[in-house]
Protein backbone atom coordinates (compact mmCIF):
# COMPACT_ATOMS: atom_id res chain seq x y z
CA UNK A 1 0.00 0.00 0.00
CA UNK A 2 2.69 2.39 1.09
CA UNK A 3 4.94 1.19 -2.66
CA UNK A 4 1.04 2.28 -4.24
CA UNK A 5 0.74 5.39 -2.79
CA UNK A 6 4.38 6.48 -3.47
CA UNK A 7 4.30 5.23 -6.87
CA UNK A 8 1.39 7.36 -7.75
CA UNK A 9 2.52 10.39 -6.34
CA UNK A 10 5.44 9.93 -8.53
CA UNK A 11 3.25 9.38 -11.43
CA UNK A 12 4.53 6.03 -11.69
CA UNK A 13 1.59 4.16 -13.78
CA UNK A 14 0.83 0.78 -12.00
CA UNK A 15 -1.13 -1.98 -13.76
CA UNK A 16 -2.83 -5.42 -11.50
CA UNK A 17 -2.37 -8.53 -13.34
CA UNK A 18 -5.44 -10.55 -12.27
CA UNK A 19 -5.17 -14.18 -14.06
CA UNK A 20 -4.05 -15.93 -10.52
CA UNK A 21 -3.89 -15.19 -6.81
CA UNK A 22 -0.68 -13.37 -5.54
CA UNK A 23 -1.85 -12.81 -1.89
CA UNK A 24 -4.59 -10.92 0.08
CA UNK A 25 -4.07 -7.11 1.35
CA UNK A 26 -7.04 -5.22 3.93
CA UNK A 27 -8.93 -2.48 2.52
CA UNK A 28 -7.55 0.80 4.66
CA UNK A 29 -9.85 2.28 7.89
CA UNK A 30 -11.48 5.01 7.28
CA UNK A 31 -12.06 8.27 9.28
CA UNK A 32 -15.07 6.34 11.10
CA UNK A 33 -13.41 3.13 11.57
CA UNK A 34 -11.32 2.17 14.81
CA UNK A 35 -9.11 -1.09 15.82
CA UNK A 36 -11.76 -3.40 16.43
CA UNK A 37 -12.93 -2.71 12.68
CA UNK A 38 -9.21 -3.87 11.47
CA UNK A 39 -9.58 -6.81 13.85
CA UNK A 40 -12.89 -7.64 11.79
CA UNK A 41 -11.66 -7.16 8.35
CA UNK A 42 -8.59 -8.68 9.38
CA UNK A 43 -10.82 -12.15 9.85
CA UNK A 44 -12.63 -11.65 6.97
CA UNK A 45 -9.19 -11.58 4.73
CA UNK A 46 -7.93 -14.82 6.95
CA UNK A 47 -11.48 -16.64 6.18
CA UNK A 48 -10.69 -15.71 2.65
CA UNK A 49 -7.77 -17.31 2.58
CA UNK A 50 -8.23 -20.85 4.30
CA UNK A 51 -11.01 -20.77 1.67
CA UNK A 52 -8.28 -21.67 -0.93
CA UNK A 53 -5.67 -23.10 1.14
CA UNK A 54 -6.92 -24.73 4.37
CA UNK A 55 -4.53 -23.04 7.18
CA UNK A 56 -2.81 -20.21 7.49
CA UNK A 57 1.35 -20.66 8.07
CA UNK A 58 2.44 -19.19 11.45
CA UNK A 59 5.89 -18.79 13.02
CA UNK A 60 6.41 -20.39 15.90
CA UNK A 61 7.77 -16.90 17.40
CA UNK A 62 4.55 -15.17 16.45
CA UNK A 63 2.00 -17.78 17.79
CA UNK A 64 2.17 -16.09 21.41
CA UNK A 65 0.89 -12.96 19.36
CA UNK A 66 -1.89 -14.82 18.24
CA UNK A 67 -5.73 -15.11 19.55
CA UNK A 68 -8.89 -16.12 18.67
CA UNK A 69 -12.63 -14.79 19.90
CA UNK A 70 -14.23 -16.44 22.35
CA UNK A 71 -16.15 -19.47 21.22
CA UNK A 72 -19.90 -19.53 21.44
CA UNK A 73 -22.71 -20.89 19.58
CA UNK A 74 -24.38 -18.05 18.59
CA UNK A 75 -27.93 -18.64 20.56
CA UNK A 76 -27.81 -22.48 19.18
CA UNK A 77 -28.04 -25.45 21.25
CA UNK A 78 -25.92 -26.88 18.98
CA UNK A 79 -23.70 -26.06 16.18
CA UNK A 80 -22.17 -28.95 14.11
CA UNK A 81 -20.68 -29.45 10.64
CA UNK A 82 -20.74 -32.79 8.48
CA UNK A 83 -17.34 -34.39 7.69
CA UNK A 84 -16.15 -37.24 5.86
CA UNK A 85 -13.79 -39.37 7.88
CA UNK A 86 -11.23 -39.80 4.49
CA UNK A 87 -11.72 -35.93 4.32
CA UNK A 88 -9.35 -34.39 7.16
CA UNK A 89 -7.84 -31.58 4.60
CA UNK A 90 -11.86 -30.40 4.78
CA UNK A 91 -11.88 -30.95 8.42
CA UNK A 92 -8.67 -29.11 9.20
CA UNK A 93 -9.43 -26.41 7.11
CA UNK A 94 -13.65 -25.78 8.61
CA UNK A 95 -12.12 -26.45 11.82
CA UNK A 96 -9.82 -22.94 11.36
CA UNK A 97 -12.90 -20.88 9.89
CA UNK A 98 -14.65 -21.54 13.06
CA UNK A 99 -11.55 -20.68 15.56
CA UNK A 100 -11.46 -17.34 13.65
CA UNK A 101 -15.09 -16.86 13.97
CA UNK A 102 -15.45 -17.84 17.16
CA UNK A 103 -18.14 -20.52 16.59
CA UNK A 104 -18.32 -23.57 18.82
CA UNK A 105 -18.89 -26.34 16.49
CA UNK A 106 -19.06 -29.97 16.80
CA UNK A 107 -18.05 -32.51 13.59
CA UNK A 108 -20.24 -34.89 12.81
CA UNK A 109 -19.00 -38.01 10.93
CA UNK A 110 -20.69 -38.32 7.71
CA UNK A 111 -21.96 -41.22 6.48
CA UNK A 112 -19.63 -42.96 3.91
CA UNK A 113 -21.28 -44.01 0.75
CA UNK A 114 -18.21 -45.72 0.14
CA UNK A 115 -19.12 -48.60 2.56
CA UNK A 116 -23.10 -48.75 1.53
CA UNK A 117 -24.24 -51.64 -0.34
CA UNK A 118 -28.10 -52.94 -0.59
CA UNK A 119 -28.01 -55.70 2.19
CA UNK A 120 -27.11 -52.68 4.48
CA UNK A 121 -29.57 -50.64 3.11
CA UNK A 122 -32.52 -53.19 3.41
CA UNK A 123 -31.59 -54.37 6.56
CA UNK A 124 -31.75 -50.48 7.94
CA UNK A 125 -34.94 -50.42 6.12
CA UNK A 126 -33.71 -47.73 3.08
CA UNK A 127 -35.74 -47.89 0.33
CA UNK A 128 -35.20 -45.25 -2.45
CA UNK A 129 -38.30 -43.68 -3.61
CA UNK A 130 -39.72 -46.37 -6.43
CA UNK A 131 -38.56 -44.87 -9.84
CA UNK A 132 -36.79 -41.73 -8.59
CA UNK A 133 -34.33 -40.35 -11.37
CA UNK A 134 -31.76 -37.39 -11.14
CA UNK A 135 -34.27 -34.13 -12.31
CA UNK A 136 -31.00 -32.99 -14.57
CA UNK A 137 -28.49 -35.81 -14.89
CA UNK A 138 -31.27 -38.55 -15.74
CA UNK A 139 -29.85 -41.41 -13.63
CA UNK A 140 -30.54 -43.23 -10.27
CA UNK A 141 -29.60 -42.08 -6.85
CA UNK A 142 -26.23 -42.70 -5.57
CA UNK A 143 -24.60 -44.22 -2.48
CA UNK A 144 -23.33 -41.07 -1.61
CA UNK A 145 -26.07 -39.06 -1.88
CA UNK A 146 -27.92 -41.80 0.97
CA UNK A 147 -24.78 -41.11 2.55
CA UNK A 148 -25.34 -37.30 2.72
CA UNK A 149 -28.92 -37.76 3.89
CA UNK A 150 -28.24 -40.34 6.75
CA UNK A 151 -25.47 -37.41 7.69
CA UNK A 152 -28.40 -35.12 8.26
CA UNK A 153 -31.30 -37.33 9.38
CA UNK A 154 -28.37 -38.34 11.99
CA UNK A 155 -28.55 -35.29 12.97
CA UNK A 156 -32.51 -34.52 13.02
CA UNK A 157 -32.53 -37.27 15.49
CA UNK A 158 -30.29 -35.62 17.91
CA UNK A 159 -32.30 -32.59 18.49
CA UNK A 160 -35.18 -34.50 18.75
CA UNK A 161 -33.73 -36.63 21.19
CA UNK A 162 -31.65 -34.14 23.22
CA UNK A 163 -35.03 -31.55 22.93
CA UNK A 164 -32.67 -29.35 21.25
CA UNK A 165 -34.44 -26.23 20.79
CA UNK A 166 -32.15 -25.50 17.23
CA UNK A 167 -29.44 -26.00 16.08
CA UNK A 168 -27.35 -24.74 13.21
CA UNK A 169 -26.17 -27.32 10.51
CA UNK A 170 -23.23 -27.16 8.15
CA UNK A 171 -21.50 -28.97 5.14
CA UNK A 172 -17.63 -28.85 5.33
CA UNK A 173 -17.11 -27.41 1.38
CA UNK A 174 -18.87 -24.42 3.11
CA UNK A 175 -17.68 -20.45 2.51
CA UNK A 176 -18.43 -18.04 4.73
CA UNK A 177 -19.19 -14.43 3.24
CA UNK A 178 -17.54 -11.36 5.29
CA UNK A 179 -19.01 -10.31 8.60
CA UNK A 180 -20.71 -13.64 8.81
CA UNK A 181 -21.18 -13.31 12.60
CA UNK A 182 -23.34 -9.66 12.32
CA UNK A 183 -25.06 -10.48 9.34
CA UNK A 184 -26.76 -13.24 11.06
CA UNK A 185 -27.16 -11.64 14.14
CA UNK A 186 -29.33 -9.22 12.15
CA UNK A 187 -31.18 -12.04 10.64
CA UNK A 188 -31.73 -13.53 13.81
CA UNK A 189 -32.95 -10.56 15.10
CA UNK A 190 -35.35 -10.12 12.18
CA UNK A 191 -36.90 -13.41 13.15
CA UNK A 192 -37.16 -12.54 16.94
CA UNK A 193 -38.55 -8.97 15.97
CA UNK A 194 -41.40 -9.91 13.44
CA UNK A 195 -41.98 -13.09 16.05
CA UNK A 196 -42.28 -15.39 12.77
CA UNK A 197 -43.11 -19.18 12.70
CA UNK A 198 -40.45 -20.64 11.36
CA UNK A 199 -38.84 -24.81 11.19
CA UNK A 200 -35.98 -24.23 8.75
CA UNK A 201 -34.06 -20.88 7.69
CA UNK A 202 -31.37 -21.61 4.71
CA UNK A 203 -28.22 -19.32 5.06
CA UNK A 204 -27.03 -21.32 2.45
CA UNK A 205 -28.12 -22.88 -1.00
CA UNK A 206 -28.62 -22.85 -4.73
CA UNK A 207 -30.79 -20.34 -5.65
CA UNK A 208 -33.33 -21.12 -8.66
CA UNK A 209 -33.76 -18.15 -11.22
CA UNK A 210 -36.86 -19.02 -12.14
CA UNK A 211 -38.59 -18.87 -8.79
CA UNK A 212 -40.81 -16.31 -7.61
CA UNK A 213 -38.86 -15.88 -3.58
CA UNK A 214 -40.94 -12.77 -2.20
CA UNK A 215 -39.43 -11.14 1.44
CA UNK A 216 -41.08 -11.60 4.58
CA UNK A 217 -43.69 -8.65 5.42
CA UNK A 218 -41.54 -6.06 7.24
CA UNK A 219 -38.15 -8.14 6.54
CA UNK A 220 -35.87 -7.21 4.33
CA UNK A 221 -33.69 -10.17 5.27
CA UNK A 222 -36.11 -12.73 5.01
CA UNK A 223 -37.24 -14.45 2.10
CA UNK A 224 -40.27 -17.11 1.40
CA UNK A 225 -38.45 -20.04 -0.12
CA UNK A 226 -38.74 -21.38 -3.30
CA UNK A 227 -37.94 -24.86 -5.05
CA UNK A 228 -33.59 -24.60 -4.11
CA UNK A 229 -31.16 -27.15 -4.20
CA UNK A 230 -28.36 -27.72 -1.70
CA UNK A 231 -27.93 -27.98 2.47
CA UNK A 232 -24.94 -26.29 2.60
CA UNK A 233 -25.81 -24.21 5.61
CA UNK A 234 -29.05 -24.02 7.58
CA UNK A 235 -30.81 -23.37 10.67
CA UNK A 236 -32.91 -26.73 12.51
CA UNK A 237 -35.67 -25.85 15.27
CA UNK A 238 -36.94 -28.31 17.14
CA UNK A 239 -40.30 -28.38 15.43
CA UNK A 240 -38.72 -28.55 11.81
CA UNK A 241 -36.48 -31.72 13.34
CA UNK A 242 -39.72 -33.79 14.25
CA UNK A 243 -41.43 -33.04 11.01
CA UNK A 244 -39.04 -34.06 8.67
CA UNK A 245 -38.51 -37.55 11.25
CA UNK A 246 -42.44 -37.73 10.73
CA UNK A 247 -42.34 -38.10 7.25
CA UNK A 248 -40.72 -41.38 7.57
CA UNK A 249 -37.84 -39.94 3.87
CA UNK A 250 -35.99 -43.46 4.99
CA UNK A 251 -38.94 -45.23 3.25
CA UNK A 252 -39.25 -43.13 0.03
CA UNK A 253 -35.23 -41.69 -0.28
CA UNK A 254 -34.56 -38.70 -1.98
CA UNK A 255 -31.19 -36.73 -1.91
CA UNK A 256 -31.44 -34.07 1.19
CA UNK A 257 -31.94 -30.99 -0.93
CA UNK A 258 -34.98 -32.76 -3.21
CA UNK A 259 -36.66 -33.93 0.01
CA UNK A 260 -36.41 -30.51 1.85
CA UNK A 261 -38.28 -28.91 -0.80
CA UNK A 262 -41.00 -31.69 -1.13
CA UNK A 263 -41.80 -30.70 2.78
CA UNK A 264 -42.36 -27.22 2.47
CA UNK A 265 -44.10 -28.15 -0.58
CA UNK A 266 -42.54 -26.16 -3.15
CA UNK A 267 -41.37 -29.35 -5.31
CA UNK A 268 -42.47 -29.37 -9.07
CA UNK A 269 -42.95 -32.81 -8.99
CA UNK A 270 -46.17 -33.80 -8.17
CA UNK A 271 -45.39 -37.56 -8.55
CA UNK A 272 -43.15 -37.38 -5.77
CA UNK A 273 -44.79 -35.12 -3.44
CA UNK A 274 -47.77 -37.48 -2.76
CA UNK A 275 -45.24 -40.11 -1.49
CA UNK A 276 -45.12 -37.35 1.74
CA UNK A 277 -49.07 -36.22 2.24
CA UNK A 278 -48.18 -33.65 4.92
CA UNK A 279 -45.59 -30.98 3.46
CA UNK A 280 -46.15 -28.65 6.39
CA UNK A 281 -42.35 -27.94 6.96
CA UNK A 282 -42.22 -23.68 6.99
CA UNK A 283 -38.82 -22.74 5.35
CA UNK A 284 -37.47 -19.53 5.02
CA UNK A 285 -34.39 -18.33 3.88
CA UNK A 286 -31.27 -15.31 4.33
CA UNK A 287 -31.42 -13.13 1.31
CA UNK A 288 -28.72 -12.33 0.93
CA UNK A 289 -27.06 -15.73 2.06
CA UNK A 290 -24.47 -16.15 4.44
CA UNK A 291 -22.47 -18.79 3.21
CA UNK A 292 -21.45 -20.49 -0.49
CA UNK A 293 -19.29 -23.36 -1.20
CA UNK A 294 -15.89 -23.07 -1.97
CA UNK A 295 -16.25 -25.27 -5.35
CA UNK A 296 -18.91 -25.23 -8.01
CA UNK A 297 -19.26 -28.00 -11.15
CA UNK A 298 -16.23 -27.40 -13.09
CA UNK A 299 -14.09 -25.25 -10.94
CA UNK A 300 -10.76 -26.36 -10.86
CA UNK A 301 -10.50 -28.89 -7.39
CA UNK A 302 -14.23 -29.45 -7.62
CA UNK A 303 -14.72 -33.01 -5.91
CA UNK A 304 -18.07 -34.12 -5.07
CA UNK A 305 -18.40 -37.32 -2.22
CA UNK A 306 -22.42 -37.36 -3.24
CA UNK A 307 -22.66 -37.69 -6.88
CA UNK A 308 -19.62 -39.15 -8.16
CA UNK A 309 -20.00 -42.36 -6.40
CA UNK A 310 -21.66 -46.22 -7.33
CA UNK A 311 -26.07 -46.05 -7.97
CA UNK A 312 -27.56 -47.28 -5.63
CA UNK A 313 -27.98 -51.39 -6.62
CA UNK A 314 -31.65 -52.78 -6.55
CA UNK A 315 -32.90 -55.59 -5.30
CA UNK A 316 -31.37 -58.84 -6.98
CA UNK A 317 -28.72 -56.79 -8.56
CA UNK A 318 -25.17 -57.17 -8.09
CA UNK A 319 -22.76 -54.50 -6.59
CA UNK A 320 -20.57 -54.87 -9.85
CA UNK A 321 -23.86 -54.38 -12.54
CA UNK A 322 -24.94 -51.11 -10.47
CA UNK A 323 -20.99 -49.83 -11.27
CA UNK A 324 -21.36 -50.58 -14.72
CA UNK A 325 -24.80 -48.90 -15.44
CA UNK A 326 -23.55 -45.80 -13.45
CA UNK A 327 -20.59 -45.84 -16.39
CA UNK A 328 -23.09 -46.60 -19.02
CA UNK A 329 -25.44 -43.61 -18.16
CA UNK A 330 -22.59 -41.40 -18.08
CA UNK A 331 -21.14 -42.63 -21.26
CA UNK A 332 -24.50 -41.49 -22.65
CA UNK A 333 -24.56 -38.37 -21.16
Amino acid sequence: MTFALAAKRSGVSLHICNDQIYGFIPVPLDNREDIEDDKQKLINIKLEILAFQGSLPLSQNLKKFVSYPKKDTMSMSKVYVINLLRRPERRRRVKNCFDELGIAVQVIDAVDGRILNYTILKSKGITVMPGYIDIYEKRPMTLGEIGCFLSHYNIWNKVVKNKYERVMIFEDDVRFLPYFRQNLTVVLDELQRLNLEWDLLFIGRQVRQDQDESLVEGSQRLVHVGYCYWALGYILSAQGAKKLLAAKPLKNLVPVDEFLPILYDKHPISDWKEKFPKRNLIALSATPLLVYPIYYIGDSGYVSDTTDSEFVPQDGEKEEDAAANKLNIRDEL
